[in-house]
């Protein structure tokens, strides 16, 4: 399932310390963030996640920016109303497809 995640940066400096140290390549397995974009002003983050459930997600990531940052965790809905830029396959329900 995607899940929505949108950080309010409350303290600048522990954010981007936290960020320096994150590394995506240590993910658990069914982990995935295929996108990230940030605020303008720095001040908001979104990041879309790939993942088997809000409850897998949300201990990980408020652990990760605890103090940095105030988070609001949503399920997506690949096929809802306005709802663009994902894969057919992605939001029909199937899995992604490897590359050979």
């Amino acid at each position: 399932m995607y899940v929505g995640v949108l950080h309010t940066i409350t303290d600048p400096v522990l954010w981007k310390e936290g960020m320096e140290k994150f590394d995506r390549s240590t993910l658990p397995e069914g982990v995935r963030n295929p996108m990230t974009i940030v605020g303008a002003s720095s001040d908001h983050v979104f990041c879309l996640w790939d993942v088997p459930s809000v409850e897998v997600l949300q201990p990980m990531l408020d652990d990760l920016t605890k103090g940095a940052s105030t988070n609001l965790y949503f399920a997506v809905d690949p096929e809802g109303l306005g709802t663009v830029g994902f894969p057919a396959a992605r939001a029909a329900g199937h899995e992604p497809v490897a590359a050979t």
